[in-house]
């Protein structure tokens, strides 16, 4: 998750990007199920799932 991570705290990563991150690192299933993805092993994936959800929210 080095790379990904990388490129969302980049200044230059644009909203479309991080729409486009969210969608391909599953982030549809966190928002149709929260629990599945707080309860998953995966802690790299649901802290960069987490972080991508709150820099989206936080546009508006």
């Amino acid at each position: 998750m080095d790379v990904p991570t990388v490129i969302l705290e980049n200044e230059a990563c644009d909203f479309g990007t991080g729409l486009l991150m969210f969608y391909f690192a599953d982030g549809y299933r966190m928002l149709e199920d929260p629990d599945e993805v707080s309860s998953s092993s995966l802690k790299e994936l649901k802290d960069f799932l987490s972080e991508i959800y709150n820099k989206i929210i936080n546009l508006s």
